[in-house]
């Protein structure tokens, strides 16, 4: 799983249960996965931009509740949940408004607070299934919090997966050719992957190279492109072109909660990994903090009616391409039935690519 948590708290109400949970989630997600304390943000910083980047990068927010949670107040006597700069209503409200799974972790026996008792955007925190941490069963408890996270995580995955590909984006990784490579036959890539960083100009930077073969895996830095830069964006690509524009738009990544420096100093690396399927997984993470971000881009068994007719009118079609695109029609342009379309792809398509079928070699 490649989702994060993030633990909102106050220290007045319970700041030694919040210490000892961090301790247990890192040691099972990773300490790159846990996010907490985002007031040691550094001086200039906009702490809202900050806690929101932070809370955007998360699948789940934990919001541990004790029995002062909700009175806590100030030096002047206000009830800090009144006040729309607290850090504990930043986060909260961020993660219900972007729809990240709040889990709100009863403490020391405190109840979830009724919604008339709460700001306008956090009303609907009063809504939210409950679980408790108690000292006397402490790590029962948190055993049950971690299959909790994992279980909204898993959910969160399948949503992004979900949304990407009613958005249109990541369901095309492009086609798939068999080459003779070596003794064997391998399916390899007939165009380049690549990716373009939004901000510093068009262009394509091929990660992993036509020809390759499948599975394979390829590497790339993103640094920021100005001064306290906090997020970063850039497009994955499929095509030939010198410029993101001149290749094929297959999805796009950002990266949020960076933290602020000069221009050039943050490295993002990103990671293509092809599996065998033809599966792509293109994973963003930030060297520094081990922030990370991933999206999955399946393959295709053919082109779109757009693709084909734009390939055509640049001037990239080739014998491979011809040869690809008659496998799915009878030579007059009508289209195969499913049984007859198969036949075609296992017998037609190395006989018009190779000039043999794969038995003739036997």
């Amino acid at each position: 799983m490649s989702g994060k948590v993030f633990i909102s708290y106050r220290r007045a109400d319970s700041e030694g249960y919040a210490g000892r949970l961090y301790d247990r989630l890192s040691s099972h997600f990773g300490k790159g996965k846990i996010f907490m304390d985002v007031d040691a943000i550094e001086p200039g910083v906009d702490f809202v931009k900050e806690i929101e980047n932070a809370v955007n990068s998360c699948d789940v927010l934990l919001a541990l509740i004790g029995p002062q949670w909700l009175t806590v107040s100030d030096s002047q006597g206000k009830l800090r949940l009144e006040d729309p700069q607290d850090f504990v209503r930043i986060e909260i409200a961020t993660a219900l408004e972007r729809g990240i799974r709040v889990i709100p972790a009863l403490v020391q026996g405190a109840k979830i607070p009724q919604s008339a008792a709460l700001p306008e955007n956090l009303k609907s925190l009063a809504r939210r299934n409950t679980i408790e941490l108690s000292s006397s069963r402490f790590h029962a408890d948190v055993d049950k919090i971690i299959q909790a996270i994992e279980r909204a995580i898993e959910t969160a995955d399948k949503d992004k997966f979900t949304s990407e590909r009613k958005s249109g984006e990541g369901e095309r990784l492009g086609e798939l050719k068999v080459e003779q490579v070596g003794d064997s036959l391998k399916q390899v890539l007939s165009e380049d992957l690549s990716m373009a960083n939004v901000g510093e100009g068009d262009q394509a930077i091929p990660i992993i190279k036509r020809g390759t073969s499948i599975p394979a895996q390829g590497f790339g830095i993103i640094r920021t492109a100005t001064d306290n830069q906090t997020a970063v964006e850039f497009h994955i690509l499929r095509g030939l072109g010198l410029w993101a524009k001149d290749n094929i738009f297959l999805a796009k990544i950002r990266l949020d909660g960076i933290r602020p420096a000069p221009a050039g100093i943050p490295e993002i690396e990103v990671t293509f990994d092809i599996d065998p399927n033809g599966i792509l997984k293109v994973t963003a993470q930030d060297k520094a903090t081990g922030q990370s971000q991933h999206i999955s881009v399946h393959a295709t068994s053919k082109l779109s009616d757009s693709e084909t007719e734009r390939m055509k009118k640049g001037g990239e079609s080739s014998e491979f391409f011809e040869a690809f695109m008659n496998i799915f029609d009878d030579g007059e342009g009508n289209k195969l039935d499913d049984a007859e379309e198969e036949r075609k792809k296992s017998e037609g398509f190395w006989s018009k690519l190779f000039g043999r079928k794969p038995n003739d070699d036997k």
